[in-house]
């Protein structure tokens, strides 16, 4: 036995080498190999080495805030040492990061779930006891990913939030109960998908903040100078080409930026992260207020600013109005001002914390140059569509060296307001954080917010009223949901035939009114024949 810890506590796997002379083996029945009455040879350890990137993959992930844990069948001190050497265990965990698989199914409830985000090692493990222990991590709140080869890991793979079964290794069933397949089997596969996770998110947070930017100026805008009796800055035509610039060109250049490492610095999001937090209100508000004042100044006061004169549309639009190319050249120049504003502001929505939104852009080659396109085709918009006369019927003409300098400076100032933007603390802003959806910040009690509150999922919601629920409560339950069901099922019918009556009296209707038009239509013609041939 000594011999045994001896080898298991570095880390090798131990197998008994023994042997039994028996007559006549050959011919009796086994059901069941002896073990008794045995000749010891000898213990053989068997050493299975971790992969030499497994120990810095799994650093990353710590950092990430990632806590890995290990589900083994081998001995406790076997699995110690593994763990060990990857790096799960550094010594600073408490009592219960050991634990052996009987003992945690033993316990009750409660205890699980006072010992379960303790354990990092869970060793002489069943495949109950993963699922077990997936199951206690989700009730808890936690977001759950296990990783597996074999067919009795299927249900922990497909209980967890991301299952990771293994390409070479892995069987088919593990396969199709999982959510992603590692190829190569690589625990850092498995870090990179977590960097990828990362960077979708991020991205997604990205073009959100830069999308509600671009959408409440142009409503705001609009809406404003329709209720002041002025014509509308932004046109049907250009605001097919902000749409272009804020849906298909804007979403290309922000969800094609390549992931950052920086991201495995901060902490997961956890289940209940808001998709808008504070950070990005703060962005959204401040950066909406800066281009809407200078929309409006332009609007109100851009004849006086830049001396514009009145003089009549160059192709003749509008005859009826002496003044309507100034109007034209007017809101040419705030449509092109307020473009340049959206294409620095994309530059500035690459970050949403960070206040160097200038950092790594040169590995950014796809964004780089969506950008100069954009850039390109409103200058081709400007002076060559709006030199002709289509320009003039959608709404766009040219303008003069001092507008165009007016929208670049414009458009460069959104950096320096961005800058400042994010200076703003977080503690006199709205929205909820990502840490904690319920926290208020001073600003909201300043003003009496209303309580935020987490929100709840509807698992969790089955999952509380199937605990709190007893067994003739579940049954009236399902009862009650199958009357519910035939109800709603009955209701459906009815409905659909009401549907189908109401279309086919609408079409008798309709033929009816058509075929007495029709017959009105031949008695008028014969009408008039008649009485030319009289």
């Amino acid at each position: 036995v000594e011999k045994v810890n001896a080898m298991a506590s570095q880390g090798l796997r131990t197998l008994l080498l023994c042997y039994r002379d028996i007559p006549d083996a050959s011919t009796r029945d086994w059901d069941e190999a002896p073990e008794e009455q045995m000749v010891f040879l000898g213990v053989v350890g068997i050493k299975d080495p971790i992969r030499p990137e497994t120990r810095d993959a799994v650093l990353m992930l710590k950092k990430a805030g990632v806590i890995v844990r290990m589900v083994t069948g081998d001995n406790p001190l076997t699995a110690h040492f593994i763990a060990k050497e990857a790096g799960i265990i550094d010594g600073t965990e408490g009592p219960n990061a050991l634990m052996e698989g009987p003992t945690f199914r033993k316990m009750s409830p409660e205890e699980r779930a006072a010992v379960a985000l303790d354990i990092r090692v869970l060793a002489r493990s069943s495949p109950t006891d993963k699922l077990m222990l997936v199951r206690e991590h989700k009730r808890l709140g936690e977001v759950v990913s296990v990783t597996g080869d074999g067919t009795n890991d299927a249900p922990a793979l497909k209980e967890a939030d991301v299952g990771f079964a293994l390409g070479l290794a892995g069987t088919e069933i593990a396969k199709e109960a999982c959510d992603i397949v590692i190829l190569d089997d690589n625990i850092q596969s498995m870090a990179r998908a977590v960097l990828w996770g990362r960077n979708v998110y991020q991205s997604i947070r990205k073009f959100l903040q830069f999308q509600l930017v671009v959408n409440v100026v142009a409503v705001t805008l609009n809406f404003i100078s329709a209720c002041a009796g002025v014509p509308l800055p932004l046109g049907a035509v250009p605001l097919l080409w902000v749409n272009m610039i804020m849906d298909s060109m804007g979403a290309l250049a922000l969800a094609t930026e390549p992931p950052r490492m920086s991201l495995m610095d901060r902490k997961p999001f956890g289940r209940r992260a808001p998709l808008i937090n504070r950070a990005m209100y703060r962005n959204i508000i401040g950066m909406s207020i800066y281009q809407l004042i200078v929309c409006l100044v332009l609007q109100f006061a851009g004849e006086s600013i830049f001396n514009m004169s009145c003089f009549p549309a160059s192709f003749g639009t509008n005859d009826d109005e002496n003044c309507y190319g100034t109007t034209l050249q007017l809101n040419s120049m705030i449509f092109n001002v307020f473009v340049f504003m959206q294409v620095c502001n994309e530059i500035n929505s690459r970050r949403i914390e960070e206040s160097n939104v200038w950092s790594e852009l040169h590995k950014s080659h796809l964004f780089c140059i969506i950008i100069v396109i954009t850039i390109g085709i409103q200058a081709l918009i400007m002076e060559v569509v709006g030199a002709t006369q289509v320009g003039e019927k959608i709404g766009i003409v040219g303008v003069t060296g001092a507008m165009w300098g007016a929208a670049l400076l414009l458009g460069f100032i959104t950096f320096p307001v961005g800058y400042f933007i994010r200076l703003v603390p977080l503690e006199w802003c709205i929205g909820p954080l990502d840490e904690d959806v319920t926290q208020m910040s001073k600003f909201e009690k300043l003003i009496h917010f209303p309580q935020r509150k987490a929100p709840v999922f509807e698992d969790e919601e089955d999952e509380s009223t199937s605990e709190e629920a007893g067994p003739v409560e579940e049954i009236l339950k399902e009862k009650s949901a199958a009357a519910d069901l035939g109800k709603s099922t009955e209701s459906a019918r009815r409905l659909i035939k009401l549907r189908v009556y109401v279309h086919a009296v609408a079409f008798v209707n309709v033929v009816q009114r058509s075929t007495t038009s029709n017959t009105k239509r031949i008695k008028d013609t014969l009408s008039e024949n008649e009485i030319r041939a009289a």
